[in-house]
Protein backbone atom coordinates (compact mmCIF):
# COMPACT_ATOMS: atom_id res chain seq x y z
CA UNK A 1 0.00 0.00 0.00
CA UNK A 2 1.90 3.28 -1.43
CA UNK A 3 0.25 6.24 1.02
CA UNK A 4 3.12 8.36 2.41
CA UNK A 5 4.74 11.47 1.54
CA UNK A 6 8.08 10.69 0.56
CA UNK A 7 10.76 12.78 2.65
CA UNK A 8 13.99 13.33 1.35
CA UNK A 9 17.00 15.13 3.10
CA UNK A 10 19.10 15.13 -0.74
CA UNK A 11 17.05 16.53 -3.45
CA UNK A 12 17.02 13.66 -6.08
CA UNK A 13 18.86 14.31 -9.36
CA UNK A 14 21.36 16.47 -7.25
CA UNK A 15 24.96 16.31 -7.50
CA UNK A 16 26.53 16.15 -4.03
CA UNK A 17 29.73 16.32 -2.34
CA UNK A 18 29.75 13.46 0.30
CA UNK A 19 33.33 13.77 2.33
CA UNK A 20 35.91 11.40 1.67
CA UNK A 21 33.12 8.73 0.72
CA UNK A 22 32.73 7.80 -2.90
CA UNK A 23 29.45 6.90 -4.55
CA UNK A 24 27.06 7.16 -1.04
CA UNK A 25 24.12 9.17 -0.14
CA UNK A 26 24.12 6.66 2.48
CA UNK A 27 26.21 3.67 2.99
CA UNK A 28 26.79 1.28 0.09
CA UNK A 29 27.53 -2.14 -0.46
CA UNK A 30 30.97 -3.53 -0.22
CA UNK A 31 29.49 -6.27 -2.79
CA UNK A 32 28.22 -6.58 -6.03
CA UNK A 33 24.11 -7.60 -5.87
CA UNK A 34 23.43 -11.36 -6.52
CA UNK A 35 23.39 -12.40 -9.74
CA UNK A 36 19.41 -12.18 -10.74
CA UNK A 37 17.26 -15.24 -11.35
CA UNK A 38 14.47 -15.57 -13.34
CA UNK A 39 10.41 -15.79 -11.78
CA UNK A 40 8.73 -18.54 -11.81
CA UNK A 41 5.33 -19.96 -10.73
CA UNK A 42 4.58 -22.78 -8.32
CA UNK A 43 5.28 -25.85 -10.16
CA UNK A 44 5.65 -29.92 -9.46
CA UNK A 45 9.76 -29.27 -9.32
CA UNK A 46 11.75 -28.11 -6.83
CA UNK A 47 15.40 -28.29 -8.32
CA UNK A 48 18.21 -25.57 -7.48
CA UNK A 49 18.59 -22.11 -5.18
CA UNK A 50 21.93 -20.52 -6.59
CA UNK A 51 24.90 -20.75 -4.22
CA UNK A 52 25.36 -17.81 -1.62
CA UNK A 53 28.47 -16.15 -2.67
CA UNK A 54 28.25 -12.76 -0.84
CA UNK A 55 30.76 -12.11 1.30
CA UNK A 56 30.36 -11.92 4.88
CA UNK A 57 26.94 -14.19 4.92
CA UNK A 58 26.76 -16.88 6.94
CA UNK A 59 22.86 -17.98 7.19
CA UNK A 60 22.42 -19.38 10.51
CA UNK A 61 19.73 -22.12 10.30
CA UNK A 62 18.64 -24.86 12.35
CA UNK A 63 18.04 -28.08 12.08
CA UNK A 64 14.13 -29.53 11.61
CA UNK A 65 12.01 -28.98 14.25
CA UNK A 66 11.41 -32.96 15.85
CA UNK A 67 7.77 -31.67 17.10
CA UNK A 68 5.48 -33.15 14.11
CA UNK A 69 2.49 -31.52 16.27
CA UNK A 70 4.14 -27.82 16.02
CA UNK A 71 1.70 -25.38 17.06
CA UNK A 72 -1.09 -27.14 19.70
CA UNK A 73 1.42 -25.78 22.49
CA UNK A 74 2.15 -22.75 20.84
CA UNK A 75 -1.56 -21.61 20.07
CA UNK A 76 -1.76 -21.57 23.91
CA UNK A 77 1.31 -19.52 24.32
CA UNK A 78 0.29 -16.78 22.18
CA UNK A 79 -3.19 -16.28 23.06
CA UNK A 80 -4.55 -17.95 19.91
CA UNK A 81 -6.53 -20.66 21.29
CA UNK A 82 -7.95 -17.63 23.76
CA UNK A 83 -8.98 -15.80 20.79
CA UNK A 84 -10.43 -18.58 18.86
CA UNK A 85 -12.85 -19.39 21.63
CA UNK A 86 -13.43 -15.58 22.29
CA UNK A 87 -14.17 -15.04 18.53
CA UNK A 88 -15.70 -18.53 17.03
CA UNK A 89 -16.12 -18.53 13.21
CA UNK A 90 -14.88 -15.33 13.16
CA UNK A 91 -11.49 -16.00 13.98
CA UNK A 92 -9.01 -14.65 11.47
CA UNK A 93 -6.61 -17.36 10.52
CA UNK A 94 -4.54 -14.92 7.38
CA UNK A 95 -6.99 -16.01 4.62
CA UNK A 96 -6.53 -13.82 1.78
CA UNK A 97 -3.01 -12.58 2.81
CA UNK A 98 0.51 -13.38 0.55
CA UNK A 99 3.13 -14.55 2.66
CA UNK A 100 6.88 -14.25 1.32
CA UNK A 101 9.41 -16.96 2.64
CA UNK A 102 13.19 -16.39 2.26
CA UNK A 103 15.54 -19.33 2.69
CA UNK A 104 18.98 -19.75 3.33
CA UNK A 105 21.22 -22.66 1.36
CA UNK A 106 21.06 -24.81 -1.62
CA UNK A 107 17.44 -25.35 -1.49
CA UNK A 108 14.89 -23.00 -0.22
CA UNK A 109 10.89 -24.74 -0.99
CA UNK A 110 9.01 -26.19 1.50
CA UNK A 111 7.73 -29.57 0.65
CA UNK A 112 4.49 -29.19 -0.97
CA UNK A 113 3.28 -32.27 -0.34
CA UNK A 114 3.43 -32.37 3.58
CA UNK A 115 0.16 -32.96 4.72
CA UNK A 116 0.38 -29.93 7.63
CA UNK A 117 1.16 -27.85 4.11
CA UNK A 118 -2.54 -28.69 2.22
CA UNK A 119 -3.97 -26.29 0.21
CA UNK A 120 -1.00 -24.17 0.08
CA UNK A 121 0.61 -22.64 -3.22
CA UNK A 122 4.19 -22.42 -2.41
CA UNK A 123 5.59 -20.03 -5.54
CA UNK A 124 9.11 -20.35 -6.48
CA UNK A 125 10.36 -16.67 -7.56
CA UNK A 126 14.38 -17.41 -6.86
CA UNK A 127 14.44 -20.21 -9.51
CA UNK A 128 14.30 -24.55 -9.92
CA UNK A 129 15.04 -25.78 -6.31
CA UNK A 130 14.90 -29.00 -4.31
CA UNK A 131 12.58 -29.41 -1.02
CA UNK A 132 14.64 -28.22 2.13
CA UNK A 133 13.41 -29.60 5.41
CA UNK A 134 13.89 -25.96 7.17
CA UNK A 135 11.55 -24.48 4.90
CA UNK A 136 9.25 -26.94 5.49
CA UNK A 137 9.69 -26.29 9.22
CA UNK A 138 9.64 -23.12 8.75
CA UNK A 139 5.83 -22.96 6.37
CA UNK A 140 4.60 -25.46 9.31
CA UNK A 141 5.13 -23.37 12.33
CA UNK A 142 3.83 -20.32 10.12
CA UNK A 143 0.67 -20.92 8.49
CA UNK A 144 0.69 -25.25 8.80
CA UNK A 145 -2.70 -26.89 10.03
CA UNK A 146 -1.34 -26.52 13.57
CA UNK A 147 0.25 -22.38 13.20
CA UNK A 148 -1.64 -19.40 14.01
CA UNK A 149 -2.35 -18.54 10.28
CA UNK A 150 -3.56 -21.96 8.64
CA UNK A 151 -5.88 -19.96 5.99
CA UNK A 152 -2.22 -18.73 4.07
CA UNK A 153 -2.89 -19.78 0.59
CA UNK A 154 0.33 -18.10 -0.96
CA UNK A 155 3.19 -18.40 -0.21
CA UNK A 156 6.38 -16.71 -2.56
CA UNK A 157 9.59 -18.45 -1.68
CA UNK A 158 13.34 -17.26 -2.79
CA UNK A 159 16.58 -17.82 -1.64
CA UNK A 160 18.37 -15.01 0.67
CA UNK A 161 20.71 -14.37 -1.82
CA UNK A 162 17.98 -13.57 -5.19
CA UNK A 163 15.77 -12.07 -2.42
CA UNK A 164 18.72 -9.58 -1.06
CA UNK A 165 19.80 -8.97 -5.49
CA UNK A 166 17.59 -8.41 -8.33
CA UNK A 167 14.99 -11.30 -7.12
CA UNK A 168 13.61 -8.52 -4.77
CA UNK A 169 15.04 -5.95 -3.07
CA UNK A 170 17.90 -4.69 -5.76
CA UNK A 171 20.56 -3.93 -2.96
CA UNK A 172 23.78 -2.39 -4.98
CA UNK A 173 21.52 -0.67 -7.69
CA UNK A 174 20.17 2.72 -8.58
CA UNK A 175 16.36 0.86 -8.54
CA UNK A 176 14.07 0.41 -5.74
CA UNK A 177 12.77 -3.01 -4.69
CA UNK A 178 10.73 -5.03 -6.82
CA UNK A 179 7.23 -4.07 -6.62
CA UNK A 180 5.67 -7.12 -8.79
CA UNK A 181 5.45 -9.31 -5.63
CA UNK A 182 2.63 -9.84 -3.60
CA UNK A 183 3.72 -10.41 -0.36
CA UNK A 184 2.74 -8.46 2.59
CA UNK A 185 5.11 -10.12 5.13
CA UNK A 186 7.95 -12.13 4.50
CA UNK A 187 9.22 -14.27 7.11
CA UNK A 188 13.33 -15.02 7.23
CA UNK A 189 14.94 -17.32 9.24
CA UNK A 190 18.18 -16.71 8.70
CA UNK A 191 21.04 -14.17 10.10
CA UNK A 192 24.40 -12.84 9.03
CA UNK A 193 26.81 -11.07 10.52
CA UNK A 194 29.72 -8.39 9.30
CA UNK A 195 27.80 -7.87 6.25
CA UNK A 196 29.72 -4.67 4.12
CA UNK A 197 26.26 -3.87 2.93
CA UNK A 198 24.26 -4.56 6.14
CA UNK A 199 23.62 -0.52 5.91
CA UNK A 200 22.24 -0.70 2.48
CA UNK A 201 19.54 -3.47 3.21
CA UNK A 202 18.38 -2.53 6.32
CA UNK A 203 17.40 1.06 4.60
CA UNK A 204 15.72 -0.78 1.97
CA UNK A 205 13.72 -3.07 4.05
CA UNK A 206 12.79 0.58 6.29
CA UNK A 207 11.45 2.12 3.04
CA UNK A 208 9.73 -1.09 2.06
CA UNK A 209 7.57 -0.71 5.63
CA UNK A 210 7.59 3.03 5.33
CA UNK A 211 6.11 3.11 1.91
CA UNK A 212 4.26 -0.04 1.07
CA UNK A 213 3.63 -1.37 4.47
CA UNK A 214 5.97 -4.78 3.75
CA UNK A 215 6.82 -5.80 6.65
CA UNK A 216 9.38 -8.06 7.65
CA UNK A 217 9.87 -10.60 10.91
CA UNK A 218 13.31 -12.09 11.01
CA UNK A 219 15.12 -14.20 13.34
CA UNK A 220 17.93 -13.21 16.13
CA UNK A 221 20.63 -16.37 16.05
CA UNK A 222 20.31 -19.15 18.37
CA UNK A 223 22.47 -19.04 21.65
CA UNK A 224 23.99 -15.93 23.18
CA UNK A 225 26.17 -13.19 21.23
CA UNK A 226 25.69 -9.89 19.82
CA UNK A 227 22.54 -8.92 17.76
CA UNK A 228 23.28 -10.02 13.97
CA UNK A 229 23.79 -7.46 11.21
CA UNK A 230 21.09 -8.80 8.91
CA UNK A 231 18.23 -8.76 9.28
CA UNK A 232 17.67 -7.81 13.25
CA UNK A 233 19.15 -4.75 13.30
CA UNK A 234 16.62 -2.68 11.01
CA UNK A 235 14.02 -0.41 12.35
CA UNK A 236 10.98 -0.94 10.55
CA UNK A 237 10.76 -4.44 11.30
CA UNK A 238 10.10 -7.09 14.08
CA UNK A 239 13.17 -8.98 15.63
CA UNK A 240 11.96 -11.99 17.34
CA UNK A 241 13.98 -14.50 19.77
CA UNK A 242 12.71 -17.31 21.64
CA UNK A 243 10.25 -18.01 25.01
CA UNK A 244 13.23 -19.81 26.59
CA UNK A 245 15.52 -16.63 26.25
CA UNK A 246 18.19 -19.03 23.50
CA UNK A 247 18.39 -16.30 21.10
CA UNK A 248 20.97 -13.11 20.92
CA UNK A 249 20.01 -10.14 22.21
CA UNK A 250 20.91 -7.11 23.47
CA UNK A 251 20.94 -3.96 21.60
CA UNK A 252 22.44 -2.89 17.88
CA UNK A 253 26.19 -2.51 17.06
CA UNK A 254 25.35 -1.12 13.21
CA UNK A 255 22.67 1.23 12.10
CA UNK A 256 22.32 3.16 14.88
CA UNK A 257 24.26 1.28 18.06
CA UNK A 258 22.44 0.63 20.88
CA UNK A 259 18.86 -0.16 19.79
CA UNK A 260 16.83 -2.35 22.12
CA UNK A 261 16.57 -6.25 20.25
CA UNK A 262 14.60 -8.33 19.71
CA UNK A 263 10.97 -6.63 19.93
CA UNK A 264 9.22 -9.87 20.59
CA UNK A 265 9.60 -13.68 21.44
CA UNK A 266 7.46 -16.82 20.67
CA UNK A 267 7.82 -19.88 20.96
CA UNK A 268 10.04 -22.57 19.46
CA UNK A 269 13.22 -24.23 20.69
CA UNK A 270 14.82 -22.14 17.95
CA UNK A 271 14.41 -18.76 16.46
CA UNK A 272 13.85 -20.14 13.23
CA UNK A 273 10.96 -21.81 14.49
CA UNK A 274 9.72 -19.02 17.19
CA UNK A 275 10.50 -16.26 14.02
CA UNK A 276 7.48 -17.57 11.86
CA UNK A 277 5.13 -17.81 14.61
CA UNK A 278 5.10 -14.18 14.70
CA UNK A 279 5.01 -14.01 11.07
CA UNK A 280 1.83 -15.69 11.11
CA UNK A 281 0.08 -13.42 13.82
CA UNK A 282 1.17 -10.53 11.56
CA UNK A 283 -0.68 -12.59 8.95
CA UNK A 284 -3.60 -13.22 11.31
CA UNK A 285 -4.02 -9.24 12.19
CA UNK A 286 -3.75 -8.19 8.40
CA UNK A 287 -6.79 -10.43 7.35
CA UNK A 288 -8.73 -8.40 9.99
CA UNK A 289 -7.34 -5.30 9.48
CA UNK A 290 -8.37 -6.02 5.78
CA UNK A 291 -11.76 -6.41 6.50
CA UNK A 292 -12.02 -3.03 8.58
CA UNK A 293 -10.70 -1.38 5.84
CA UNK A 294 -12.98 -2.98 3.17
CA UNK A 295 -15.68 -2.37 5.12
CA UNK A 296 -15.48 1.42 5.02
CA UNK A 297 -12.09 2.53 2.86
CA UNK A 298 -13.00 6.14 4.00
CA UNK A 299 -12.97 5.17 8.22
CA UNK A 300 -9.91 5.86 9.98
CA UNK A 301 -9.75 2.37 11.17
CA UNK A 302 -9.22 1.65 7.14
CA UNK A 303 -5.27 2.67 8.61
CA UNK A 304 -4.80 -0.48 10.32
CA UNK A 305 -3.15 -2.03 7.60
CA UNK A 306 -0.23 0.13 8.32
CA UNK A 307 2.71 -1.67 9.39
CA UNK A 308 3.65 0.51 12.25
CA UNK A 309 -0.04 -0.17 13.52
CA UNK A 310 0.42 -3.84 13.34
CA UNK A 311 3.83 -3.59 15.06
CA UNK A 312 2.25 -1.46 17.87
CA UNK A 313 -0.45 -4.04 18.28
CA UNK A 314 2.00 -6.94 18.75
CA UNK A 315 4.15 -5.46 21.07
CA UNK A 316 1.55 -3.66 22.88
CA UNK A 317 -0.48 -6.95 23.08
CA UNK A 318 2.40 -8.83 24.26
CA UNK A 319 2.54 -10.80 28.03
CA UNK A 320 5.36 -9.97 30.16
CA UNK A 321 7.22 -12.89 31.07
CA UNK A 322 8.91 -12.91 35.11
CA UNK A 323 11.74 -10.64 34.83
CA UNK A 324 10.95 -8.68 32.08
CA UNK A 325 12.66 -5.13 32.72
CA UNK A 326 13.74 -2.90 30.61
CA UNK A 327 17.12 -0.95 31.49
CA UNK A 328 16.98 2.69 32.60
CA UNK A 329 16.13 4.61 29.70
CA UNK A 330 15.42 1.75 27.28
CA UNK A 331 12.09 0.56 26.08
CA UNK A 332 12.31 -2.97 25.79
CA UNK A 333 13.97 -5.82 28.08
CA UNK A 334 17.32 -7.10 26.32
CA UNK A 335 16.30 -10.46 26.46
CA UNK A 336 12.37 -10.80 26.47
CA UNK A 337 11.88 -7.23 23.89
CA UNK A 338 8.19 -6.01 24.72
CA UNK A 339 7.46 -9.89 26.06
CA UNK A 340 5.37 -13.15 24.29
CA UNK A 341 3.60 -12.41 21.31
CA UNK A 342 -0.27 -12.15 22.36
CA UNK A 343 -2.80 -12.37 19.12
CA UNK A 344 -5.66 -12.40 21.16
CA UNK A 345 -4.80 -8.85 22.70
CA UNK A 346 -3.44 -7.55 19.73
CA UNK A 347 -7.05 -8.71 17.88
CA UNK A 348 -8.88 -6.31 21.26
CA UNK A 349 -7.05 -3.64 21.03
CA UNK A 350 -7.69 -3.55 17.11
CA UNK A 351 -11.17 -4.48 17.23
CA UNK A 352 -11.35 -0.66 19.77
CA UNK A 353 -10.60 1.35 16.64
CA UNK A 354 -8.81 4.14 15.46
CA UNK A 355 -8.99 6.43 18.65
CA UNK A 356 -8.81 10.49 17.89
CA UNK A 357 -6.51 12.30 20.61
CA UNK A 358 -8.94 13.68 23.84
CA UNK A 359 -11.59 11.23 26.22
CA UNK A 360 -10.71 7.60 25.58
CA UNK A 361 -12.65 5.55 27.31
CA UNK A 362 -12.12 1.94 26.08
CA UNK A 363 -9.75 -0.23 27.66
CA UNK A 364 -8.46 -1.94 24.39
CA UNK A 365 -7.56 0.53 21.22
CA UNK A 366 -4.93 2.06 19.04
CA UNK A 367 -4.94 5.46 16.78
CA UNK A 368 -2.45 6.45 14.10
CA UNK A 369 -2.01 10.18 13.30
CA UNK A 370 1.23 12.11 12.70
CA UNK A 371 2.66 15.64 14.83
CA UNK A 372 4.91 18.13 13.72
CA UNK A 373 8.31 18.90 15.63
CA UNK A 374 7.61 20.26 19.42
CA UNK A 375 4.21 19.01 19.64
CA UNK A 376 1.67 16.48 21.50
CA UNK A 377 -1.11 14.39 21.58
CA UNK A 378 -3.19 13.72 24.91
CA UNK A 379 -5.11 10.52 25.40
CA UNK A 380 -7.32 10.26 28.76
CA UNK A 381 -8.20 7.72 30.76
CA UNK A 382 -10.64 7.56 33.78
CA UNK A 383 -10.91 4.38 35.79
CA UNK A 384 -13.13 4.64 38.41
CA UNK A 385 -11.95 1.32 40.26
CA UNK A 386 -8.82 -0.06 40.63
CA UNK A 387 -7.05 -2.22 37.19
CA UNK A 388 -5.12 -4.50 36.41
CA UNK A 389 -2.10 -4.10 34.71
CA UNK A 390 -2.01 -1.61 31.54
CA UNK A 391 0.37 -1.25 28.91
CA UNK A 392 0.98 1.72 26.24
CA UNK A 393 2.91 1.26 23.18
CA UNK A 394 3.88 3.76 20.42
CA UNK A 395 6.07 2.72 17.55
CA UNK A 396 7.02 5.38 14.60
CA UNK A 397 9.12 4.54 11.25
CA UNK A 398 12.69 5.11 10.43
CA UNK A 399 12.29 7.13 7.01
CA UNK A 400 14.29 6.71 3.81
CA UNK A 401 14.07 8.95 1.19
CA UNK A 402 13.98 6.41 -1.69
CA UNK A 403 14.03 7.54 -5.34
CA UNK A 404 17.64 7.85 -7.60
CA UNK A 405 19.91 11.05 -6.78
CA UNK A 406 23.35 11.95 -8.51
CA UNK A 407 26.10 11.72 -6.63
CA UNK A 408 30.07 13.24 -7.20
CA UNK A 409 32.97 11.59 -6.06
CA UNK A 410 34.86 14.13 -4.41
CA UNK A 411 38.77 12.45 -5.71
CA UNK A 412 37.56 12.09 -9.29
CA UNK A 413 34.58 14.21 -10.01
CA UNK A 414 32.90 11.55 -11.65
CA UNK A 415 29.05 10.86 -11.38
CA UNK A 416 26.76 8.41 -10.96
CA UNK A 417 23.19 7.67 -9.61
CA UNK A 418 22.51 5.67 -6.67
CA UNK A 419 19.07 5.14 -4.73
CA UNK A 420 18.97 7.50 -2.37
CA UNK A 421 18.76 5.80 0.92
CA UNK A 422 19.69 8.77 3.78
CA UNK A 423 17.62 7.87 6.52
CA UNK A 424 15.97 10.08 9.20
CA UNK A 425 14.16 9.29 12.42
CA UNK A 426 12.04 11.88 14.19
CA UNK A 427 12.13 12.08 18.20
CA UNK A 428 8.84 10.65 20.29
CA UNK A 429 8.40 10.22 23.52
CA UNK A 430 5.70 9.00 25.95
CA UNK A 431 4.42 10.21 29.12
CA UNK A 432 1.76 9.21 31.87
CA UNK A 433 0.09 11.30 33.64
CA UNK A 434 -1.66 11.30 36.75
CA UNK A 435 -4.28 13.89 37.64
CA UNK A 436 -6.17 13.82 41.72
CA UNK A 437 -8.90 15.83 42.56
CA UNK A 438 -7.73 18.89 42.91
CA UNK A 439 -6.42 19.18 39.18
CA UNK A 440 -2.59 18.43 40.10
CA UNK A 441 -0.63 16.94 38.04
CA UNK A 442 1.75 13.54 38.36
CA UNK A 443 3.90 12.25 36.20
CA UNK A 444 3.51 8.36 37.05
CA UNK A 445 5.65 7.31 34.20
CA UNK A 446 7.91 7.88 31.10
CA UNK A 447 9.41 5.91 27.98
CA UNK A 448 12.31 8.57 26.60
CA UNK A 449 14.49 7.12 24.07
CA UNK A 450 17.08 8.74 22.25
CA UNK A 451 17.69 6.32 19.92
CA UNK A 452 14.89 3.64 19.57
CA UNK A 453 11.69 3.98 17.14
CA UNK A 454 9.25 2.53 19.88
CA UNK A 455 8.16 3.37 23.43
CA UNK A 456 6.30 1.66 26.01
CA UNK A 457 4.80 2.18 29.38
CA UNK A 458 3.89 -0.89 31.65
CA UNK A 459 2.32 -0.96 35.03
CA UNK A 460 1.51 -3.60 36.88
CA UNK A 461 -1.30 -2.60 38.39
CA UNK A 462 -3.48 0.71 37.52
CA UNK A 463 -4.82 2.50 40.54
CA UNK A 464 -8.02 4.38 39.61
CA UNK A 465 -8.12 7.80 38.37
CA UNK A 466 -7.94 10.20 36.04
CA UNK A 467 -4.99 9.56 33.44
CA UNK A 468 -3.67 11.30 30.45
CA UNK A 469 -1.19 9.80 28.21
CA UNK A 470 0.94 12.29 26.03
CA UNK A 471 2.57 11.21 22.60
CA UNK A 472 5.23 14.28 22.64
CA UNK A 473 7.42 14.95 19.63
CA UNK A 474 10.64 17.16 20.21
CA UNK A 475 12.72 19.02 18.48
CA UNK A 476 14.32 16.97 15.67
CA UNK A 477 14.49 19.08 13.54
CA UNK A 478 12.36 18.07 11.02
CA UNK A 479 9.78 19.34 9.34
CA UNK A 480 7.04 17.67 8.53
CA UNK A 481 4.67 15.94 10.19
CA UNK A 482 5.33 12.35 11.15
CA UNK A 483 2.94 9.53 11.63
CA UNK A 484 2.88 7.40 14.77
CA UNK A 485 0.99 4.03 15.62
CA UNK A 486 -0.21 3.80 19.42
CA UNK A 487 -1.79 0.83 20.64
CA UNK A 488 -2.96 0.57 24.58
CA UNK A 489 -4.84 -2.17 27.36
CA UNK A 490 -6.07 -1.60 30.74
CA UNK A 491 -6.71 -5.37 32.11
CA UNK A 492 -9.50 -5.65 34.51
CA UNK A 493 -8.31 -6.39 38.43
Amino acid sequence: MKRRTTWIAIAAGSALTLGAVAWSVGPEPSAAAPTATTKQPAGPTRPADETITRDGLTPAVSPVPDDDRAGNNTRRVIGWDQARQRLGGAMPTGRGIPVGQVEAGEAYAPNARDRRLRGISFMLQSGDTGNSDHASGVARYAFGQDGPSPGVARVHCYSVSNWLGEGYLRTGSDQPPDDWNEARVFNHSWVAQNAGYAPQVLRRIDWLADERDILCVVGLNNGQGAVPDLLASGYNLLSVGTVAGNHSGGVTTTEGEGRCKPELVAPGSLTSWSTPVVTGCVAVLLQEADALAERDPDSPDALAVRSEVVKALLLGGAHKPAGWSPSDGEPLDRRWGAGIVDIDRALLMLAGGNTPPGPTIQRYGWATHALPAEADHGYTFTTTADQGEACFTLVWHRKVAGGTAEVRNNQTGETRTVWNNSAALAQYDLELVRTDDAGNEEVVATSASAIDNVEVIYLREMPAGTWTLRVKRGADGYGIPWDYALAWRIEAE
